[in-house]
């Protein structure tokens, strides 16, 4: 069968991605040596992710068929990359999952990669400035790791200043979108976290978004004045209860920090943790700036862990981040906790090698 007899078996999604394959370059990237990092002891695994060091932004952890697929922000002008891992320890470069090139609407400030399994193929929301401000992207790819193709850019009808975008497709299989929304009042920047339920083709909203999260607690104020960030919000399920991380404040200061809310229904409304935030700065163990976390299982179903990114060097290297991973710990009903952040070896998965 050829491929475009092969297209009209497949679903919309997947017949416009197949078809796009033909417009695919990867080229390979090798990202700075960082300085030496000591391998753990046996049995355990040490943060940040990667030997060296993985160095992205803005991570997203898909598991899928026996391994983890992590993505993130390469470089904001360029494009995601994907690593591959078996064990969450030892992780192989896939190269770029999208990059842009000329036939891109997007030219420039990528961002905030999130790939979701859908029908019969793998999507990919990103947020990008586009000739109309800055809006969200969605592209498609037969692979988890990519390349991946645009099928709807700009994707909705957000209005100006929509990022970091998220789907959550829920047991029933219904589709829902959480996004940021930035604006400025006065000399405040805001950035507020909305949601809204998708049309099974995932091509319009069903209904209005709804306000899920603003800056309101007093860590999320650290910068009243200037910023009053919540952002970069990604929904999963954990038992009966819908759960939110997002991070709040400057994400190039060590003023952000990470956070979670919870509710019953996956469009609210939303409670935050009381003890928030989950995972703030550490100075003295070398963690700065902790932001962008994202929820993932194990692939054994033993437990739930978060990836997020913290600063390399916020003095010399601001826009620089690691990889770093991390046990969530449910407690009770609508309660979690990170343990961490860590900088010590700690121990592996269940069933990890």
């Amino acid at each position: 069968m050829n491929r475009f007899a092969l297209a009209k078996s497949l679903t919309p999604i997947a017949r416009l991605a197949l078809l796009g394959v033909q417009f695919a370059t990867i080229s390979v990237f090798s990202a700075e040596s960082p300085a030496f990092k000591p391998p753990p002891p046996p049995g355990t695994y040490l943060n940040p992710l990667g030997d060296p060091p993985i160095h992205l932004s803005e991570p997203f952890i898909l598991t899928h068929a026996k391994k983890y697929y992590l993505f993130g922000t390469a470089a904001a002008a360029e494009g995601f990359q994907c690593y591959e891992s078996d064990d969450l320890v030892h992780w192989g470069f896939d190269g770029w999952a999208w990059r842009k090139t000329g036939l891109h609407v997007a030219r420039g400030e990528l961002h905030s990669p999130q790939v979701f399994p859908y029908q019969t193929m793998f999507c990919l929301v990103y947020s990008a400035r586009m000739p109309t401000g800055m809006h969200l992207g969605l592209a498609a790819s037969l692979k988890p790791e990519g390349p991946y193709h645009d099928l709807h850019v700009p994707w909705l009808t957000l209005g100006e200043g929509s990022v970091a975008g998220d789907v959550f497709v829920d047991s029933n299989g219904k589709a829902y979108l959480t996004f940021t929304q930035t604006s400025r009042r006065g000399d405040c920047n805001y950035r507020t976290v909305y949601g809204v339920g998708l049309s099974k083709d995932l091509s319009r909203m069903l209904g209005e978004p709804v306000r899920f999260l603003e800056a309101s607690q007093r860590w999320e104020l650290a910068q009243r004045n200037s910023i009053r960030f919540n952002d970069a919000a990604r929904m999963v399920r954990l038992g009966s209860k819908y759960y939110l991380t997002y991070c709040a404040n400057d994400p190039q200061s060590s003023d952000c920090a990470i956070g979670y809310a919870v509710a019953d229904k996956p469009l609210g409304p939303w409670t935050k943790g009381v003890e928030n935030p989950i995972v703030r700065t550490h100075p003295e163990i070398g963690v700065l700036g902790p932001c962008h976390g994202a929820v993932f299982r194990s692939l054994d179903r033993s437990g739930w862990w978060l990836v997020y990114d913290s600063l390399t060097d916020p003095t010399n290297r601001p826009e620089d981040r690691v990889m770093n991973l991390d046990r969530l710990l449910l407690q009770g009903n609508s309660t979690i906790a990170l343990n961490g952040p860590t900088r010590s070896p700690q121990p592996l998965l269940s069933g990890a090698k």
